[in-house]
């Protein structure tokens, strides 16, 4: 029988994330056949319950502290093989952490206007992905300083240039996947970004 993965969601916010969009992206994460989910407002929460607890830690807020206690048990989690799952905001959070852009891969760096972004499908796909197509959604686009070793599963245009807006990462021993979508709550009724997200989790619960 198959065993049942722990998984904690980290969430918070009324407007950035949105009440619905958080509540469109927990749904999703509860309809996923073979993970139990736990939730929380807080990394200092999530301490309290223990993060070796869970197979992963899926970050959806927008914070701008973080107790760095609780951070470095989580960098320790994670670079000994937990997993981490980012959406949205997790990479314009705790900004002034050099910690947390070494465990994300990314930080946050500026944004365009909401508006429909191309979604494509990066050449050097992970296989997990390999399957999946382009998408669209209607949403912001993210800037980012990149950390090295980040591996780009989607990528868009933006002025010119194309910028990562999926990718997973190695942190240690631990897998990171993150993913831009989530400012507007419609992109979570997206077919494909679900499979993705579903994908993501998969991936970095699979060491």
């Amino acid at each position: 029988m198959k065993r049942i993965k722990q998984i904690l969601l980290v969430h918070s916010g009324w407007f950035h994330p949105t009440l619905l969009a958080r509540w469109y992206f927990k749904r999703i994460l509860k309809g996923m056949p073979g993970y139990c989910l736990t939730t929380v407002d807080s990394l200092e929460s999530a301490a309290q319950l223990g993060f070796e607890n869970f197979q992963a830690v899926v970050v959806y807020l927008h914070k701008e502290k973080v107790s760095l206690k609780v951070l470095n048990k989580f960098s320790s989690y994670i670079s000994k093989g937990g997993g981490l799952v980012g959406v949205h905001s997790a990479t314009a959070s705790f900004k002034e952490e050099d910690l947390w852009f070494q465990i994300m891969g990314g930080r946050f760096s500026g944004h365009g206007p909401i508006e429909t972004i191309h979604y494509q499908k990066s050449k050097a796909s992970e296989s997990a992905f390999r399957d999946e197509s382009d998408f669209w959604v209607v949403d912001e686009l993210y800037r980012h300083d990149l950390q090295p070793g980040v591996q780009p599963i989607y990528e868009a245009d933006y002025e010119g240039e194309k910028q990562p807006m999926v990718w997973i990462y190695n942190y240690g021993e631990g897998r990171v996947f993150y993913a831009c979508p989530g400012h507007k709550a419609a992109v979570f009724r997206n077919p494909v970004y679900r499979r993705v997200l579903r994908k993501g989790l998969d991936w970095v619960c699979s060491r």
